[in-house]
């Protein structure tokens, strides 16, 4: 299980990319801090909350998360993308 320094790390990271459209940054970050031990959940959602309504999105409003990974998939079996 990750420590509370490094699911910060992560989510600083992640945050500071604007790569995903608010509401997948969002889920992500809950996700994230769902990894956390129950008694510091707290804490870093309390430090998360100010990132998540300050946070910027990027322009195209398309969400990524599964573009990503169908990308991943034809890399693996090697199919073309169109």
């Amino acid at each position: 299980m990750a420590n509370n320094e490094e699911i910060f790390a992560i989510l600083k990271v992640l945050i500071e990319s604007t790569a995903f459209p608010k509401m997948e940054m969002s889920r992500l970050i809950d996700k994230l801090i769902s990894l956390e031990k129950k008694e510091d959940r707290s804490l870093i959602q309390r430090m998360m909350s100010n990132e998540k309504n300050l946070y910027v999105q990027i322009h195209h409003n398309n969400e990524l998360l599964e573009l990503l990974w169908q990308i991943y998939l034809s890399i693996q079996s090697k199919k073309s993308i169109t």
